[in-house]
């Protein structure tokens, strides 16, 4: 069985919000509800979430923009994206260059999410299993050492499988 990873939902609609949260908790998931696409990317900033689900029609930032967003600052996150509109034509999910992992369509019942989620949650385990296999080596240059250790612990908890030097100046990298 796959691993319950933490969940973010971004929906305009409260009631929406609410839903998602409910159901997914009954699943076993730790789930939160944003209500813009500014409010997601503000708690991607502050913590990783496996698995984000976002509307595609909200006021403001939109759910495609959003994923946009998101496979710069969240690119091991397994998103996908929720809408009201069955005869939406969006990018194949299964395209190489599309960061979209999925489409569901509302409203979702209980079975959808479940599955939908529990095919997310594998998905999230292949792509961190995979990063592993190609270590990203990182070079933080940064004279202050509170901002360099602040930096060095929100990547290694956002690229887990990543070895990150740290270095005061420039030349002491080319050393």
């Amino acid at each position: 069985m796959a691993e319950k990873h933490k969940v973010l939902f971004v929906d305009d609609e409260r009631i929406v919000g609410q839903t998602f949260v409910r159901m997914a908790s009954k699943l076993g998931y730790q789930a939160e509800w944003v209500s813009s696409g500014v409010e997601a990317i503000d708690q991607v900033r502050k913590q990783y979430y496996p698995i984000i689900l976002t509307d595609l029609n909200m006021p403001g930032l939109d759910g495609l923009a959003l994923l946009e967003c998101l496979r710069g600052l969240s690119p091991t996150s397994v998103t996908m994206l929720v809408t009201g509109d069955p005869a939406l034509e969006l990018p194949d999910p299964k395209g190489k260059d599309c960061s979209l992992a999925g489409v569901l369509h509302k409203p979702i019942c209980f079975q959808t999410l479940e599955m939908a989620l529990a095919q997310a949650s594998e998905m999230v385990k292949l792509r961190l299993e995979n990063d592993g296999a190609i270590l990203k080596k990182i070079l933080l240059v940064d004279a202050d050492e509170l901002d360099a250790q602040l930096t060095k612990a929100r990547l290694q908890r956002d690229m887990p499988c990543s070895e990150i030097t740290h270095v005061t100046t420039i030349e002491e990298a080319q050393r």
